[in-house]
């Protein structure tokens, strides 16, 4: 898989930050929230590939293009290189908390779309995982501090079946960031920001 590529040819440069991936992939509240993720990408360490994504968009989506394999694989090789800062510490608190009110919220259901029924599909989408914990860790700790849980997941919940996220659902650089900026807009505008 590409991530098993990444994990060998970044790992010549150093493996700080490969071990910083994998450490992520154990954390129990991320391996509830994507429970859904099919167990054949798991073994690829599509797992390890989802923590990096959601590092490289929340860090640096103003470089993001596409394809996105050579965009997660540059962003790794930067921070490996140490070109780009990155703070081990603090990325590691603010992915716990962001996992953590996921994991409380929506159990394994964060990334699952919705049927009409009001039950959540046994799948697994991408394009909620992007938008959801980047609108999430963006926004977390004034999330705890205006004790707002209940209006965000529901404002989420919402979000995830609008007709404009319809609009966005491919992975194009455009629709990637349209995502992103409607789910934290409405974490924003709950928040106060």
């Amino acid at each position: 898989s590409d991530q098993e590529i990444r994990n060998c040819t970044i790992r010549l440069i150093g493996s700080k930050y490969i071990d910083f991936l994998d450490e992520c992939t154990k954390y129990e509240n991320f391996k509830i929230a994507i429970n859904r993720l099919q167990k054949e990408k798991k073994e690829k360490r599509y797992d390890q590939e989802l923590v990096l994504r959601y590092l490289a968009l929340k860090n640096s989506i103003n470089t993001y293009k596409f394809p996105v394999t050579e965009f997660l694989t540059k962003y790794l090789e930067n921070i490996t290189k140490e070109q780009v800062s990155f703070d081990i510490v603090k990325e590691q608190y603010i992915f716990k908390k962001t996992f953590d009110f996921i994991s409380k919220n929506w159990k394994s259901d964060a990334f699952s779309a919705i049927m009409t029924n009001g039950q959540p599909r046994n799948e697994f989408y991408l394009y909620y995982f992007d938008a959801i914990t980047i609108a999430i860790a963006k926004n977390i700790d004034d999330i705890e501090k205006t004790n707002t849980s209940k209006e965000i997941v529901a404002a989420i919940d919402i979000a995830k079946k609008s007709n404009e996220l319809n609009l966005h659902k491919t992975g194009s650089v455009e629709n990637v960031k349209a995502r992103i900026a409607l789910f934290s807009g409405e974490v924003e505008s709950i928040i106060g920001c």
